[in-house]
């Protein structure tokens, strides 16, 4: 894995493990804001930022989980379940490394990483929290996990790439589905991670990895 980590202080055990999955065309650099914020707050917490797996194929540099040459709202989704078990990959071999069961696991994306991560709620052994910062989903979730993800979105209103609507998709979709679920609206804001996010972000996975039993494998 290319990328980068950051781990807890020098002989102290990591009790959980974040793992942040950047936009398209981007690289594990364009989420290392996010990722010091999480470092300052969760002192115990590894965390890890992977490059996707496949080159950008429409720029000249930056990496992508799946094309979006020719991306549609018909065909978004199969592309997404294509790349999951890549992720899913990850997880699992991270979370091995650090000796630590899926409940003490959190993931965050920013846009298309942010339709990775809501994708993993609707698998068996989902992430037991992920967050979603510009993100969207392409399917309804079902209830597969247990118990179910918290899940937490944050977008904001004048996005223009993934339009501010798709946090209410979601967040009818996934309270109808029972998912626990904190939705933050960035009012004004565009297609980015912006400090107060970084920090609601933070407080989410600080709270939720504060209530979860810590179970190691």
């Amino acid at each position: 894995m290319t990328g980068l980590r950051f781990l807890p202080a020098a002989g102290t055990k990591a009790r959980s493990l974040i793992m942040l999955l950047h936009g398209v065309g981007g690289d594990a650099a364009t989420m290392e804001l996010l990722a010091q914020v999480l470092r300052g707050t969760l002192i115990n917490t590894a965390i890890v930022v992977p490059d996707a797996p496949s080159h950008f194929d429409l720029g000249p540099y930056g990496y992508q989980w799946f094309s979006v040459d020719g991306v549609t709202n018909t065909n978004r989704d199969a592309r997404i379940q294509n790349a999951i078990p890549v992720v899913e990959g990850l997880i699992e071999q991270e979370a091995m490394r650090f000796g630590l069961t899926h409940d003490r696991v959190g993931v965050c994306g920013f846009s298309q990483g942010a339709m990775i991560a809501l994708a993993l709620a609707d698998r068996p052994n989902a992430p037991r929290f992920i967050a979603s910062i510009a993100g969207r989903i392409t399917r309804v979730p079902r209830l597969r996990a247990n118990p179910l993800p918290q899940i937490f979105l944050s977008h904001g209103t004048a996005d223009q790439t993934v339009p501010y609507a798709c946090l209410n998709e979601a967040a009818t979709a996934f309270k109808h589905a029972n998912f626990p679920l904190i939705a933050l609206t960035m009012a004004q804001q565009g297609h980015i991670i912006s400090p107060k996010q970084a920090r609601a972000v933070a407080d989410f996975f600080a709270r939720a990895f504060c209530c979860a039993p810590e179970v190691t494998s």
